[in-house]
Order: structure tokens, then sequence, then C-alpha cells
């Protein structure tokens, strides 16, 4: 009985002695001083595991308070960091890793890092009021509208709704032997007086379309609609 008495007690106070090297007091309560390691609470938003290539993403990037940021890695492509946002343009195929490095007493150590998938972007196809290539437009809609889209999403019933921003076109008309240019998205007056004078069966040409994705340019394909000229009835 004695024997299993002393075990206990000798179990009993090394536990107290384990217990006392992780605990600090404060006043008269006991806190415990467990710090987390840092690269638990970094995160990215949004959360995504794909990246296409040679398109610039951005995220924002949250971080714990007291972080001390070192620097951050990603060779397969760019990477420019800000306080609260990083953004990164892979220019190969297959995988790409993130490492986010913190200051520490002794050097730095990885407090973050993501493996990213690098896919080709779906090339956008762009249209004039929803209406895609080789496609006819009225005339009337092309005149009261006339607005170009590059849409963002690929789903046909969102033509227009989602866009990149429209840098610059050109747009050349049947009859006409010079193009047009066009800053953003819509037509100019000029370009819709000329298309309120075409004919059924014109061709409007849209070429040389630049569009941006965060602070990127890129080049859209060109696309051709036909003009329809819709017939009034006369009372």
């Amino acid at each position: 009985m004695n024997a299993v008495k002393n075990i206990l007690i000798a179990f009993l106070v090394t536990g107290s002695i384990l217990c006392r090297a992780q605990v600090g007091t404060e006043g008269d309560s006991a806190v415990f001083r467990v710090k987390k390691p840092a690269g638990s609470t970094i995160k990215l938003l949004p959360e995504t595991d794909v990246l296409y290539k040679n398109y610039p993403r951005k995220f924002k990037l949250i971080k714990p308070a007291g972080f001390n940021m070192d620097s951050v890695e990603f060779r397969e492509g760019s990477v420019k960091l800000t306080d609260s946002t990083i953004a990164i343009r892979p220019t190969k195929f297959n995988t790409a890793l993130l490492k986010i490095y913190e200051k520490t007493e002794s050097g730095r150590s990885l407090a973050y890092m993501k493996e990213f998938r690098v896919i080709n972007l779906p090339a956008p196809k762009p249209n004039l009021d929803g209406v895609g290539n080789d496609s006819i437009i009225p005339r009337m809609k092309a005149v009261a509208m006339g607005n170009l889209y590059v849409p963002s999403e690929t789903d046909d019933m969102l033509k227009s709704a989602l866009s990149y921003k429209i840098i610059s076109y050109e747009l050349s008309m049947s009859g006409i032997n010079e193009s047009m240019s066009g800053l953003g998205n819509r037509l100019t007056y000029a370009m819709r007086d000329k298309i309120d004078q075409l004919e059924d069966g014109s061709v409007l040409q849209f070429s040389n379309i630049k569009y941006e994705i965060d602070g990127d340019v890129f080049d859209a394909a060109p696309f051709r609609v036909y003009i329809r000229v819709d017939k009034t009835s006369k009372f």
C-alpha cells in the first residue's frame, strides 16, 4: 500500500513541476503562454487553388497582429507586395509555389506556403451589346446602345453582364475605307452616326481590342457582326 502511495505522490509532484514550467502568474490568475505558429493565422483572400498563366491575381493578405514580414518568394513568375495585398503572376504551367517568410531573432522562418495549379486562361469572346462573332445585330440596337464587352464570364447568359475594362479598340465598316478608333467600351457618336446610315447586311469589324485585368493590358480576339435593318411600317 505504501508503495502505491509513494508512486502517486511522485506522479503528482512531477505533474506540478511540468505545469509550473508552462504557466506564468499575473496577479492571482494563472495564464498559459502558448504561442501559435504564425502560419496558422495567415490567410489569402479569395481562397483558390488555381491560377492562370500570365494572368495577374491579387489577394488580400490577412496576417496576425505583430507579424514581422521578411520576404515573399514566387519563383514561377512575378510578385508584388504591399502591406495588405499580394499580387502574383505565374509564367509557367503546372504548379506554382508561394512562400511568405517572417523575420525572427535568428534570421527568418517560413510562416506560410501555398501551392497553386497553373492552367490556361480561357480566351474571352468579345461582343457588341451581347451579340457575338458572325452574328446579326439590329441597326437600331447598335445605334441606341453601342456597348462593346469583353466578358469575364464564359456563360452565354452573362455576355454583357460582367466585362473586363476595355481600354481601346478599332472599328471598320462596310463602305468606309479607314478604320475608326475608340476609347473605353462605348461606341463614339461618330461611329453610331455612320452605323445609322449602313444598309442591310453591312459588316462591323472590331479589331485591336485592348482590355485590362488588374493593371495589365491584354489583346482580345477580333470579331465582326452583321447589320440588320428592320423594316418599319408606315400608316
